[in-house]
């Protein structure tokens, strides 16, 4: 594997993989972490190509993303067909590759679909699953997919990772602060692309910190009408404040700072835990905008 900024486990554990590669592979990690990465860099060598880039325009390599953060059975239709085409080539093992995004937005019919796939997988054909949540994928999917967990680089590693790409370090340390060193999240704060799912979560988190308390409560109707966007939100929160409190710790800072960020980050927990049962949303993040 060309050196992508990875843990070390994770490193070995995708270089395994190239070696003795499946039919199926979940690439499970939190958003941010960088899954459709490192499954372009294993679609890319599984298929032996030079770069990433080149999977482009390669005839047998697809991926299919979410619409309207959903992937439908027709979106799996798709695919059928697309992996019934004859597959050119002078090699052996994986020769066409599917990388589905998001893999746990699929609807129940569509991983029905996918499941039949998966049962009588085409020959010299691979699925990766990039998921952040395994267990909205149906127990039959996950048991004919073996599983890449992607742990969080260090952030000394992360750090040098995009040091050595030139970027300025202040720049690479408020990306790291804003995103928690999630990598893949890193990279597109640095780059200053929108296109990350994260980013505007990002974007949103920061100006809740900035403003005073009655524009942060004046936010609240809107937020609580928009859940993907709202749980992202609590996400990115929760990444900041672990960084924060991590750096401050490490600088020796003062004792009211970390405690300030140890309250917002339970406050976020706690706010992620009403939501997921079903507690009134207005209610549940006016509490938060008074904790911030």
């Amino acid at each position: 594997m060309p050196e992508l900024v990875m843990h070390p486990i994770t490193k070995l554990e995708t270089e395994q993989f190239v070696r003795r590669p499946t039919h199926a592979l979940m690439v499970a990690g939190s958003e941010g972490i960088g899954k459709m990465a490192i499954a372009q860099q294993l679609a890319a060598d599984l298929l032996r190509l030079s770069n990433v880039e080149e999977l482009e325009r390669h005839p047998h390599f697809r991926v299919v993303v979410p619409d309207r953060q959903t992937i439908s059975i027709d979106a799996i239709r798709d695919l059928l067909n697309f992996t019934k085409l004859k597959i050119t080539g002078d090699h052996e093992g994986v020769r066409r590759i599917v990388i589905i995004d998001e893999a746990h937005a699929m609807t129940s019919e569509a991983q029905n679909a996918l499941l039949k796939l998966l049962e009588e997988p085409p020959e010299g054909t691979l699925f990766l699953l990039n998921v952040s949540n395994t267990h909205s994928l149906l127990p039959t999917i996950r048991s004919r997919a073996q599983q890449l967990t992607i742990k969080q680089p260090k952030r000394e590693d992360v750090e040098t990772y995009f040091t050595t790409q030139g970027f300025d370090k202040q720049k690479i340390r408020n990306a790291y602060l804003m995103s928690g060193g999630l990598p893949g999240l890193m990279h597109a704060l640095i780059h200053e692309s929108d296109d990350h799912p994260l980013a505007k979560a990002v974007a949103q988190t920061r100006e809740l910190l900035r403003v005073s308390m009655f524009e942060r409560l004046i936010a609240v109707d809107n937020l609580s009408k928009q859940k993907m966007e709202c749980s992202r939100l609590l996400f990115v929160l929760q990444q900041m404040a672990h960084a924060a409190i991590a750096q401050s710790a490490a600088k020796g800072g003062a004792n009211s700072s970390i405690k300030q960020w140890q309250r917002i980050l339970a406050a976020a927990y706690d706010a992620e835990n009403a939501l997921r049962s079903s507690a009134q949303a207005k209610l549940v993040l006016t509490n938060l905008m008074l904790s911030l």
